[in-house]
């Protein structure tokens, strides 16, 4: 799954220009949050307890949730990131389990 990430300022402000989204794809997913990998020199830009609103694109839809870094470490010379959603909204939330469900019935 396809997501940029934009980092929640002080005042829960986000920057919106182009050149300070970062994107990047979730290896997995579930409703509480998700973990993707990152190259090494992004590493600094995650730091635990640090807060991004998150553009998550699903196959018929896209949402923004706000998320919080909870895992960053180093792995095979990239960075694996984990972070939860803060706030999953009841729409965003049904959404993302029908595309979870799909992609386990996909895997079997």
């Amino acid at each position: 799954m396809k997501m940029e990430m934009f980092l929640l300022q002080e005042a829960e402000q986000f920057k919106t220009a182009r050149e300070e989204k970062i994107a990047v794809t979730a290896k997995d997913i579930s409703l509480g949050g998700c973990g993707f990998l990152l190259d090494i020199s992004k590493k600094h830009l995650f730091e635990n307890k640090r807060r991004y609103l998150c553009r998550l694109f699903l196959p018929e839809t896209e949402f923004l949730v706000p998320v919080s870094i909870m895992r960053n470490q180093e792995r095979d010379g990239r960075c694996e990131v984990g972070v939860s959603f803060d706030i999953l909204p009841i729409s965003a939330e049904k959404s993302l389990g029908n595309f979870i469900r799909q992609q386990e019935l996909i895997n079997r």
